[in-house]
Formats: C-alpha cells, sequence, structure tokens
C-alpha cells in the first residue's frame, strides 16, 4: 500500500473514533512512528475527537503540532475548534 493511502485509512480510522479520544491517539502516534506526514484532514480528525472528549488541552496541543508541521488549517478545523470551545465554556 502507497503512503497517500494507508494515510487516507488512518484518517478514517482516527474519524472513526472520535468519540474515543485514547485509540484516535493511538492512532494518530502510527502515522508518526511510520513516518507518515499527516495532513490537514487527520488533525482536523484527532482534534474533533478531543471535542468529543472535551479536551481542549489536548486540542490545542494537536493545533499547536499542525502548525508546527506547516500544515494550514481550514474552515473544519476552525469549526471544530470553535464548537469545543462553545462545549466547554457552557
Amino acid at each position: 500500500m502507497d503512503i497517500e493511502k494507508e494515510l487516507i485509512e488512518y484518517n478514517k480510522l482516527i474519524d472513526f473514533c472520535k468519540d474515543d479520544l485514547e485509540r484516535a491517539e493511538y492512532y494518530f502516534d502510527q502515522i508518526k512512528k511510520q513516518y507518515i506526514s499527516p495532513d490537514v484532514i487527520t488533525y482536523s480528525s484527532i482534534i474533533n475527537a478531543c471535542k468529543y472528549d472535551l479536551n481542549l488541552k489536548k486540542a490545542e496541543y494537536y493545533f499547536d503540532l499542525m502548525k508546527n508541521d506547516n500544515i494550514e488549517p481550514n474552515i473544519i478545523t476552525y469549526n471544530i475548534l470553535l464548537d469545543l470551545l462553545k462545549r466547554v465554556l457552557m
């Protein structure tokens, strides 16, 4: 399997695990261990898992990691972060 297809599969797994942050982080770590570069979908998916866990600190961590990896957040990423902030502040 080529790297692009592997990343797509990992992105699907992370998205599928959105209600289990620990498992989503496991798959995110597997991407890094295999020297595959996460993309905006990967980061948005892991931040979405943070949203479901109401874990603002980890969402900030992954958002900072995203910026450090020079991945430009998109509208989906920002919407997830805004929804998380709304949920945490309510």
